[in-house]
């Protein structure tokens, strides 16, 4: 199928989002592409209706080596944010403002400007407890929603697509260019030439939580919290001083 591509174009975004209505003609926009990624599109889009971001994923990472990933990874990530915001509610998770599933294509409100990632603040030597305990109890409520829910595990047991992007490519490069470090004995179950086999053994517990907390990012912007997958996949969060 012939997919339309951004290409990291501000222009080419400006032309579909035209095309597909989510910006009339003769509408006026500011789109700034956003750094940071190898993995996909992203921009920011200001126009008459607000800001949001748009993310395409890519099927080929901007990487030297060549590393192929599924691209309907943005609409698994696109579906864990509509339920995320089911669960938690409106003060904590911005709406999905656009989808088109084809393309691989999704926009998503805007965190607030001057946004700090918590990962930044923890690196400069700040340590918010009452940080860490509010995204704590988001978490829980995620992982008790999701706990052994058939329809959350249909849609998002995605261990082969988590092999394919964060180990596959680290680990597996590092078997073929230092095969001494593939040995049989660590990972039975791995063919040949491969640190871990072809699929991870099925948890007996599963929850939406256990696949989302290991990526976890927090942006900090006065009194509003906003968690943030790795992938800007955004939650709004309150101050850690508001338990309400």
């Amino acid at each position: 199928m012939d997919r339309f591509r951004i290409e990291n174009s501000s222009d080419r975004l400006r032309q579909y989002l035209l095309s597909s209505g989510y910006l009339e003609k003769g509408e006026s926009a500011v789109i700034t592409r956003l750094g940071g990624g190898v993995a996909n599109d992203v921009f920011k889009v200001e126009s008459s209706t607000g800001a949001a971001v748009f993310k395409q994923a890519l099927s080929r990472i901007r990487v030297k080596s060549r590393w192929i990933i599924d691209a309907q990874r943005s609409n698994v990530e696109k579906d864990a944010l509509k339920l995320m915001r089911r669960i938690l509610g409106p003060e904590h998770v911005p709406a999905v403002l656009f989808e088109d599933e084809e393309n691989f294509i999704f926009g998503i409100e805007l965190a607030p400007e001057g946004s700090q990632e918590w990962k930044t603040r923890l690196l400069g030597g700040e340590v918010d407890f009452g940080m860490a305990g509010q995204v704590a109890r988001l978490l829980a409520r995620i992982h008790n929603e999701t706990f052994e829910s058939e329809e959350v595990m249909r849609r998002f047991d995605q261990q082969q697509r988590f092999l394919e992007c964060r180990v596959s490519p680290y680990f597996e490069t590092i078997a073929r260019r230092h095969p001494s470090l593939a040995g049989p004995e660590r990972f039975p179950a791995a063919p040949r030439g491969r640190l871990l086999p072809r699929a991870l053994p099925r948890r007996r517990k599963w929850s939406l939580s256990r696949q989302l907390k290991s990526r976890k990012l927090l942006n900090i912007n006065g009194e509003t919290r906003w968690t943030q997958t790795r992938d800007p996949l955004l939650k709004r969060q309150r101050n850690p001083g508001n338990t309400g």
